[in-house]
C-alpha cells in the first residue's frame, strides 16, 4: 500500500559479547514514473563491545530507496529484481571509519550471488574509491579505482587480483588499499 510504513526497532539485544540496537523505518513511497514500486528506508543501529581491553562503539546510519524491477508482487524472493541506492556512514568510537555514496544505483537480480550492475562511491580519511560493479553480467568481480589506478577485485574473497593486495583486514590497519 502506498504510504504504508513500518519500523523495525532492537533494543538491548545482545549477541555473543555485542549489544546491539537498531531502528529502521521503511516507508512504501508507491509507484515511480517508470511503474516501479519505491520503498524508502532510514536505519541507525550501534553495537557495543570490548576487546583487548578496550571499548568500541560503531554506529551505522543508512539511508536509501529500492526500485523494484521484478518480484515486488510476489512472496519470493528468488525472483526479486531492484535497483538498490544507499548512503550512510561508519564511525567508530566517534571517528568516522567510512562514508558511503551511490553514485549510479546497483542492480541487485537474487538469482545471482553477486551485484550485476552500478557504481559505488567509499570515503575513508579524506580519500575516496569507487567500486563499479559492471554492465549487467552475474559475476564475481568487481573493478575498483583509487587515484586513477584500477584493480579488479574478486567480491566472494574480498581479494585484490593483483597490485592492491591487502593481506590483513583490520579497523586500525593504515597500509594496503588505504
Amino acid at each position: 500500500n502506498e504510504g504504508a510504513e513500518y519500523t523495525l526497532t532492537y533494543e538491548d539485544l545482545t549477541l555473543g559479547n555485542r549489544l546491539i540496537s537498531r531502528t529502521a523505518t521503511f516507508t512504501n513511497e508507491g509507484l515511480n514514473v517508470d511503474e516501479n514500486w519505491v520503498i524508502s528506508f532510514e536505519s541507525t543501529s550501534t553495537t557495543t563491545f570490548e576487546k583487548k581491553d578496550e571499548i568500541f562503539t560503531i554506529v551505522r546510519e543508512f539511508s536509501g530507496e529500492r526500485e523494484w524491477l521484478a518480484g515486488f508482487e510476489t512472496p519470493e524472493a528468488s525472483d526479486d529484481i531492484f535497483l538498490l541506492s544507499r548512503n550512510g556512514s561508519i564511525t567508530v568510537n566517534d571517528e568516522l571509519k567510512f562514508a558511503k555514496t551511490t553514485i549510479e544505483p546497483v542492480l541487485i537480480d537474487r538469482s545471482c550471488k553477486w551485484p550485476l550492475s552500478g557504481i559505488v562511491e567509499i570515503t575513508k580519511g579524506g580519500e575516496t574509491m569507487t567500486i563499479d560493479y559492471g554492465t549487467g553480467e552475474c559475476d564475481n568481480i568487481a573493478l575498483v579505482t583509487k587515484d586513477g589506478e584500477s584493480e579488479e577485485i574478486e567480491l566472494n574473497a574480498g581479494k585484490f587480483r593483483k597490485g592492491f593486495e591487502r593481506q590483513h583486514k583490520h579497523m586500525k590497519q593504515n597500509k594496503g588499499w588505504w
